[in-house]
């Protein structure tokens, strides 16, 4: 039943990872346009039958590294300042989890 859990071919359930990746001086968020849902939201993606998920990106995000988008799934892909996120997404429940993560950032004492 779940021995394609890593595909996007088991119709119950696959596994996705997501990250809410923040720039150095920690004021921008790299947000991804999601062409199904027609929203920007974090960057993510689908397992696609490998286990070990790519997180190399999300260890040291910069700014000025060159982005990719996967053309059938996403549009764009850009650094939007906190304070705007709430103008890119459309999708209120995920407003409130980017608030919440943003006020934890700013409340930070590095």
């Amino acid at each position: 039943m779940f021995d394609d859990v890593l595909t996007r071919d088991n119709e119950i359930a696959h596994v996705t990872s997501s990250a809410f990746v923040v720039n150095k001086n920690r004021n921008k968020a790299l947000m991804v346009h999601h062409n199904i849902f027609n929203s920007w939201s974090w960057a993510g993606g689908h397992a696609d039958g490998d286990l070990h998920l790519s997180v190399a990106y999300l260890l040291e995000g910069d700014e000025n590294e060159t982005l990719v988008v996967k053309p059938d799934e996403n549009s764009s892909v850009q650094w939007i300042p906190f304070r705007e996120i709430n103008m890119y997404s459309n999708e209120s429940h995920m407003k409130v989890i980017y608030n919440k993560i943003i006020s934890k950032i700013e409340n930070l004492s590095i």
